[in-house]
């Protein structure tokens, strides 16, 4: 899994001198939740990436490796000791997320080579955020599309793809086949099968669910191991966990308890 959040998260908490149960403390959370994110085990919801990057005075693309974390006085490199007898060439302006095309060196890329598909738009050596991407040069949703398999996909964009074998985030609707692991989604989700947890910010429609479903809107799902907490309705299978909603429930079977907002 993609850890450069929990990474970035960790970093953070620490340079507050906090500890994970402070950090739960100040989201209203469980320290565990917090652990969990360092270790790339699982992903903060929509609404906590944004208390995170609100609590820590950074922007969203800074927590999720899009650009670079603020560093310590301290730790900032000397600049060269200029020779007076040689001409030092001066750098250009650019961006920390250069296209490879500039050079052959990879390393300035703020991840691993991870088989991990990332959607991120340059305007010449320049990171373009997803809220300019959305606002100012094109007015409405940008997808990401694949064919093909992956082993995670990251995006602040729409997503649409096959069977991913990991992670899907996307800061937008997600329409993927079959995913493996998690699918954290600002909008809707659509998949087939999703082996783990489903956190979407709009309605769930998928087929077996691994793990638990937290939607905004409605949830139609196939089976659901674990718990479903919606803000509207809930058309199921079977339920292994309980079942919070604040709409109608029409399920199979409710392993757990039925509560109602």
């Amino acid at each position: 899994m993609n850890n450069i959040l929990g990474e970035n998260i960790a970093r953070l908490r620490k340079e507050k001198g906090m500890t994970q149960e402070d950090l739960a403390r100040e989201l209203n959370i469980s320290y565990q939740a917090v652990s969990k994110w360092e270790n790339g085990v699982s992903s903060p919801d929509i609404s906590n990436i944004k208390l995170l990057a609100q609590f820590f005075g950074v922007s969203i693309d800074m927590l999720f490796g899009l650009e670079l974390l603020p560093q310590r006085e301290a730790e900032a490199p000397a600049p060269p000791a200029k020779d007076e007898t040689e001409e030092i060439a001066q750098p250009i302006e650019a961006s920390p997320y250069r296209s490879a095309s500039y050079d052959d060196d990879d390393s300035f890329l703020p991840w691993d080579d991870d088989n991990t598909l990332r959607a991120v738009l340059f305007r010449g050596r320049q990171l373009v955020s997803a809220e300019e991407i959305e606002r100012k040069l094109f007015g409405r949703g940008v997808t990401l599309e694949y064919s093909g398999e992956a082993l995670n996909v990251f995006s602040f964009f729409d997503v649409k793809c096959e069977d991913v074998s990991g992670n899907v985030e996307a800061g937008g609707d997600v329409n993927c086949a079959s995913v493996g692991g998690n699918v954290n989604a600002g909008d809707d989700v659509s998949c087939e099968e999703v082996g783990s947890t489903v956190s979407c910010g709009g309605d769930a429609d998928c087929g077996d669910v691994g793990g638990d479903v937290r939607a905004g809107g409605d949830v139609n799902c196939g089976s659901v191991i674990g718990s479903v907490n919606t803000g509207g309705d809930v058309n199921c299978g079977n339920v292994g966990g309980s079942v919070s909603t604040a709409g109608d429930v029409n399920c199979a079977i409710v392993g757990g308890g039925l509560y109602r907002r």
